[in-house]
Parts: structure tokens; sequence; C-alpha cells
């Protein structure tokens, strides 16, 4: 992740130009050790930390 081979996944201390960093797991099939539950929980976690409520299936985006 930007020239940090150790990172780990979820928010990261660098910041780029101003934003901040958030390491997700690569949904690539080379990946494989990640479940697809446990990606969705890596997103979900990001989701939150960005306040952005849940959807409800179906529903429309806004």
């Amino acid at each position: 992740a930007f020239d940090a081979p150790k990172a780990v996944i979820g928010p990261q201390e660098e910041r780029v130009g101003g934003a901040r960093v958030w390491a997700l797991p690569n949904p690539s099939g080379l990946n494989a050790h990640w479940s697809l539950a446990a990606m969705a929980e890596e997103f979900g976690r990001l989701r939150e930390a960005a306040g952005v409520p849940p959807r409800v299936a179906g529903e429309p985006l806004p």
C-alpha cells in the first residue's frame, strides 16, 4: 500500500493529500485467503468510519 508493504488492513497513520487512508483486502481471486464474509466486514468498517449509513437491499441510492 503506497510503498508500505507491511501495511495492515484498516485505517493507516499516513495521509494522502490530507485525506485519511484505509487499506482494504484486494478482492482478486489471488487473495483467496480472504473470505467474502471477512471482506464484507472490512468494507463495512470503512463505511461506518466514513459515517455512511447502511443501505437496505432494494432501496434506491440517494
